[in-house]
């Protein structure tokens, strides 16, 4: 009876180890991942395994690694993602999964998108030599903290009021120009003190890349003014200065249309059915209460509302150093 015993679980240890190594052989190979970074474009891409079902992406913070997240992207091989935050940076590794299990983790590889190394914020003369014409513009651009830029420009290149929108990450920045029908890429490089610019875009229907050149103004002047403001049920803004250094009456007012507000911007019209587009800086509702900022030719103006009916209102001017 021992003996019987005794061929049994050696019976059974052979089935156990050759159901592991049936198990493990079954189990996918670990991928190899390739990290590429180009300004805030991340892309990750790895091989496809042996057996794989799929695929886990981990990430943890860089450098700390304070906690391990994980995502399951199926059965992609690679995924690409714009980040709209600097100093942002995350260790990376996949692993490959099957019915049998998760392979071993890939290679681990982080990235490191820096900080803004300057406010572009302000009024930026450009300009530009497209086949032997000189082309100059202005562009009216607004950087968060975090290096996201929003604006409008005026471009010989482009037609109307072009929108901008970008990063700055370092003194590296991409920003995208776009009008009713077309859009271009800029790319450029800060000098130290993030006063001047020089890079490269490519117009629609031209394949070589133009050089342009810009620089900031300086701002010169700033001009403060508070008041109430009262919203009627038509819609109809009224702000009712009661300090200003704009005008020596007493207490003038403004009267707008409002036309419509999102989370990112607000629209007015004013007496002349003239559309003014203000940016959100602050504030997340759909509603007034919050900082608006816009430039009007050669000022940037920002608006402050808050809840119990009061504005700041502020004027920046601008000049070419």
């Amino acid at each position: 009876m021992k003996k019987m015993f005794t061929l049994f679980l050696s019976l059974s240890m052979i089935f156990f180890v050759s159901s592991m190594h049936s198990l493990a052989s079954n189990t996918p190979t670990a991928p190899q991942l390739n990290l590429e970074v180009s300004q805030s474009i991340v892309k990750l891409s790895w091989n496809a395994s042996s057996n794989a079902e799929g695929y886990v992406l981990y990430f943890a913070p860089y450098p700390d690694a304070s906690y391990i997240g994980s995502i399951d992207i199926g059965n992609l091989t690679q995924v690409q993602f714009s980040v709209f935050n600097n100093h942002f940076s995350f260790y990376v590794a996949v692993r490959a999964q099957n019915s049998f299990g998760l392979s071993d983790f890939s290679n681990v590889d982080y990235f490191w998108l820096p900080g803004p190394s300057a406010d572009i914020t302000g009024v930026w003369d450009v300009q530009s030599m497209v086949n032997g014409e000189a082309r100059k513009g202005v562009a009216y651009m607004f950087m968060s903290k975090n290096g996201v830029i929003k604006g409008d420009a005026k471009l010989m290149t482009l037609t109307g009021f072009p929108s901008i929108t970008g990063t700055l990450m370092g003194n590296q920045f991409e920003i995208i120009l776009k009008d009713e029908s077309n859009s271009m890429v800029a790319t450029g490089t800060l000098n130290s003190d993030g006063t001047e610019a020089t890079g490269t875009f490519i117009l629609p229907g031209l394949q070589n890349p133009v050089i342009w050149s810009g620089k900031k103004r300086s701002e010169i002047k700033e001009l403060k003014a508070n008041g109430t403001y009262t919203i009627s049920e038509d819609n109809t803004l009224t702000m009712n200065f009661l300090a200003s250094e704009f005008t020596e009456a007493s207490q003038p007012s403004l009267t707008y249309k409002i036309s419509s507000i999102t989370n990112s911007t607000l629209t007015l019209l004013n007496e002349y059915d003239l559309e003014n587009i203000w940016i959100r800086e602050k504030g997340t509702s759909s509603d007034l209460i919050g900082t608006w900022k816009r430039f009007d030719g050669e000022s940037m103006i920002k608006q402050t509302f808050t809840s119990d009916g009061e504005f700041e209102f502020v004027q920046y001017t601008y000049t070419v150093k």
